[in-house]
């Protein structure tokens, strides 16, 4: 009674289509596939970044210990 039903969804289109113009249906159709890419894009994106910030973390580590040994005159990692 209350739900919308294949036949009512057509038309809705149709109208959609008369008033809006297939061209413009379009474009906006392109739009929201891009902004959909986009965003899965930098959802991924973000999940990836944290490998590298741990090579960063263990290259700063073994410089500090490079740099230690100088100070101590001792090699560590011999």
């Amino acid at each position: 009674m209350g739900g919308i039903s294949v036949g009512k969804l057509l038309i809705l289109g149709c109208i959609v289509a008369l008033v809006f113009g297939t061209k413009k249906l379009r474009t906006i159709g392109e739009d929201a596939g891009y902004a959909i890419r986009s965003f899965q894009k930098a959802l991924r994106g973000d999940a990836v970044p944290s490998s590298p910030l741990a090579n960063d973390e263990s290259v700063e580590s073994t410089a500090l210990e490079q740099d230690m040994s100088q100070i101590d005159g001792t090699d560590r990692h011999s």
